[in-house]
């Protein structure tokens, strides 16, 4: 089994790419969706509200993600070290659930599985990588893109300003995706990677 792992700036179009790769066969585990589905356990809660108290949850009693993320993506200290601790909290059961979906394509004989996580070096997960693919996303273009997320410039760059420096993630990559040139050019480089791993002796 082949594990990708794909990082990027916030916004940058990871998973656009993830997004190809599973139209070409890869199981796609989205890291996302894993830190969401541990937001929703009765632990997790548990350890949220002794730290935050109740504003953090709504009505019903679930996590509201939105009024975490104003807590955690400022520009002062606090908002570093409430960040530091729900990623204490997170990261340890998101990488398991990681871990125990990897173990189950594998003993489905998986050929490609693709991780779309954004803290994924942050998170140590890179090591169950074999390829971390770089997506390369200039900051003007994803100004335009992070309307469908109704963010702002400033919360993006609050974002991205809590995750490790760009420079410093693409030096972990094994292969970059620029992703400046327009959705047809970057699929042709997402699938010519493909080709090199599915089919490495053509």
């Amino acid at each position: 089994m082949i594990v990708i792992g794909i990082i990027g700036p916030p916004a940058g179009g990871k998973s656009a790419i993830a997004g190809v790769l599973a139209a070409q066969g890869a199981a796609w585990i989205n890291a996302d969706r894993l830190a969401h589905a541990a937001l929703r356990m009765g632990r997790v809660k548990i350890k949220l509200r002794e730290h935050f108290g109740d504003s953090i949850f709504n009505a019903s009693g679930a996590v509201d993600r939105s009024q975490l993320a104003a807590k955690v993506f400022g520009d002062d200290p606090t908002s570093g070290r409430q960040l530091e601790y729900i990623e204490s909290v997170l990261h340890p059961i998101a990488g398991q659930l990681a871990t125990r979906k990897l173990q189950r394509l594998g003993a489905k004989q998986q050929v490609v599985v693709v991780i779309d996580a954004p803290l994924l070096i942050e998170a140590n997960w890179h090591f169950q990588c074999d390829e971390v693919w770089y997506v390369d996303s200039p900051w003007e273009q994803r100004i335009q893109w992070i309307g469908k997320r109704s963010w702002t410039p400033e919360q993006l760059r609050q974002r991205e300003a809590r995750q490790l420096p760009l420079a410093e993630k693409k030096r972990y990559a094994t292969r970059i995706i620029d992703n400046s040139r327009g959705p047809h050019q970057t699929k042709q480089q997402v699938i010519a990677g493909w080709r090199r791993l599915t089919h490495p002796t053509d």
